[in-house]
């Protein structure tokens, strides 16, 4: 299976304002540059026997990943990319994905999404969710999603997110899988 991503321009941006303040030390304390655009980050939590997180919990920052938002599938879904550039390779390390999509026909908006299962197979009245990531994934996908903010540009393309994902795999009621995505 071949992936293509695209490097994140808010972790590069961040960077450079991470430059310039480390450089001028005489400049009074201030909120840092990533602050006001809102950095990207993603945070989970597992609990002890979820497949996805075997029982870990991380936060990824643009100081430690770069982040994609993007649709996906026909405009179906929108994916949320997590990739830890690490061991000498371009995306040699971790990573983790993310797809949102509503109940088939709709697009996705601010709300409660409860009955998830694997994407894609949203129907017409149940969302579709898929994670996965460190070569981990669901055989069948369980959960709910929360979708607290999300805006389009012109041309469709998602550009801010803030949700919360509930993952189980393979029974509803397996060992969650928690993350918390903010684009």
């Amino acid at each position: 299976m071949n992936f293509t991503y695209r490097r994140s321009h808010r972790r590069l941006a961040g960077a450079a304002a991470l430059v310039a303040t480390a450089t001028t030390v005489l400049l009074p304390a201030a909120a840092p540059a990533s602050a006001a655009t809102g950095s990207p980050t993603y945070s989970y939590t597992s609990e002890v026997g979820d497949y996805l997180g075997q029982g870990n919990a991380e936060h990824y920052s643009p100081a430690t990943a770069d982040f994609v938002l993007e649709n996906y599938w026909g405009n179906t879904a929108v994916r949320f990319n997590v990739l830890e550039p690490r061991h000498g390779g371009p995306y040699a390390g971790t990573y983790w994905v993310v797809y949102l999509s509503p109940p088939s026909g709709q697009r996705l908006h601010t709300g409660h999404y409860t009955g998830a299962t694997s994407y894609p197979g949203a129907t017409a009245t149940a969302p579709g969710l898929r994670v996965e990531g460190e070569g981990r994934g669901c055989g069948t996908t369980y959960g709910e999603f929360t979708v607290r903010n999300i805006s389009f540009d012109a041309a469709g393309e998602p550009t801010h997110l803030d949700a919360t994902v509930i993952a189980r795999c393979d029974s509803t009621s397996a060992p969650a899988y928690t993350a918390t995505l903010h684009y």
